[in-house]
């Protein structure tokens, strides 16, 4: 079994490649890919909110709970997927 470390010696080394990553280049590449971990928990947090808890428990009055929070699973199932 190969290491990572004898493939970039054997394949990468030779071509003799020069990344040329600056420190805001870093910074850039590592935004762009936190972004979309990002929204996806944006989206798990909001669909637990809105399943826990409904406007009318918010606002202190009583709702058809049950067939709301099935409502809003189901919808938010339906999204996440």
């Amino acid at each position: 079994m190969t290491s990572l470390g004898e493939l970039y010696d054997t394949y990468l080394r030779p071509l003799n490649l020069t990344w040329g990553l600056t420190g805001a280049s870093r910074r850039r590449i590592m935004l762009a890919s936190a972004f979309p971990a990002l929204i996806i928990v944006a989206e798990v947090v909001y669909a637990v909110l809105s399943y826990a808890l409904s406007l009318a428990e918010i606002y202190g009055q009583v709702s058809s709970e049950p067939w709301h929070r099935i409502y809003t699973a189901a919808y938010h199932l339906r999204l996440l997927s």
